[in-house]
């Protein structure tokens, strides 16, 4: 006589044996898990959810499977809602493409209706954005600087708001070395969010001496810090303390100035360089036309890592327009000069 397996047993058996294959398909299909991010924005006495997201099955337009229209603003009163730039306007919930690690930036626009005379909050939990392989998520508002998202949950405005939601890939840093000696951290390859800081150290063997980083950079301090503003790639080289002295490198420089981060800025850019020794140094800031619009730098400064910040402003503390710049750094007789777009 067979017997019968009982109906809660066997509902538990196959649930499992559905979860195991289900776990087996994403590990297979690299299946990307979706993400919510629940935005409360309040005003007197009322408040609106609005949320935006991430699906593999989303595009950047209008996904009728996962998107959420709203009602059009009302004439008058406190409303909010995310703007797509096609058919329909106006969405209480906005997913777009992600997948793992995704490659390009994403933006959102949070659009708050307020009464004249009252403010508006907007608050989330940090916890709810993606945890594998993230990026960076700000939040902007006119042109304050932007609040990274990960760290803060609370943004008040008071007046009309446009808000820019922005999600920034991180940037790999890969990290080796020669025989000789040892890094820190490991050989191996570190994610860093955009504008974090890496801190790297050549840590020399006994009778060897470190001689510089080679790869993306030209980083001639054994011990350094680096704002992250893309991906890079650095090998610690080290030689026998006997045959340092007449070590080289192709192209050694005195000095490498580096890209502004971020690029594009409003209102504030950090302008990173290295000196390789002792030198007069002389960091300026001048227009399109070539007009000087500030000094940020005339000393004479020992060999290291440098950097150094621009709000975006003329010597006597007025904002500059929007538009292109650019930063010349003069070590001693040498110049070098690269350019950055200031978008108010």
């Amino acid at each position: 006589m067979r017997c019968a397996m009982p109906v809660q047993k066997a509902n538990t058996k196959l649930m499992g044996q559905i979860m195991v294959l289900a776990l087996f398909l994403v590990i297979i299909t690299g299946e990307t898990a979706p993400w919510r991010l629940p935005m409360t924005i309040q005003s007197s006495n009322k408040s609106y959810v609005r949320t935006i997201g991430g699906d593999e099955n989303a595009t950047d337009g209008y996904d009728a499977e996962l998107d959420i229209i709203t009602p059009p603003p009302p004439s008058s009163g406190f409303y909010v809602y995310l703007a797509i730039a096609d058919f329909p306007n106006y969405l209480d919930t906005d997913i777009r493409y992600w997948s793992d690690a995704p490659f390009d930036s994403i933006t959102w626009s949070l659009q708050i209706i307020i009464p004249e005379g009252n403010t508006s909050s907007i608050l989330w939990h940090p916890d709810s954005l993606p945890t594998v392989n993230e990026g960076g998520f700000f939040i902007r508002h006119k042109t304050n600087p932007p609040i990274n998202m990960r760290h803060d949950s609370l943004l008040t405005v008071a007046e009309n708001a446009h808000l820019t939601v922005l999600y920034i890939p991180n940037y790999m840093l890969q990290l080796d070395k020669t025989s000789g000696g040892d890094i820190q951290p490991p050989p191996g390859t570190y994610y860093y969010q955009p504008g974090e800081v890496a801190t790297i150290k050549a840590l020399p063997d006994t009778g060897y001496e470190f001689v510089y980083w080679k790869g993306d950079s030209t980083i001639t301090q054994d011990s350094c810090t680096i704002i992250m503003h893309r991906d890079m790639s650095l090998v610690a080289t080290f030689q026998e303390a006997s045959n340092i002295k007449t070590a080289s490198r192709p192209g050694q420089d005195k000095f490498n100035l580096y890209t502004n981060y971020p690029n594009p800025f409003n209102p504030t850019t950090t302008i990173h360089y290295e000196l390789a020794q002792t030198a007069r140094t002389i960091l300026t800031i001048v227009n399109i036309r070539g007009e000087k619009m500030i000094t940020l730098v005339d000393s004479v400064q020992p060999r290291g890592c440098y950097s150094v910040e621009w709000h975006g402003t003329r010597v006597n503390g007025q904002p500059v327009p929007s538009g292109l710049y650019f930063y010349h750094l003069q070590v001693d007789e040498k110049v070098k000069v690269e350019k950055m777009l200031l978008a108010r």
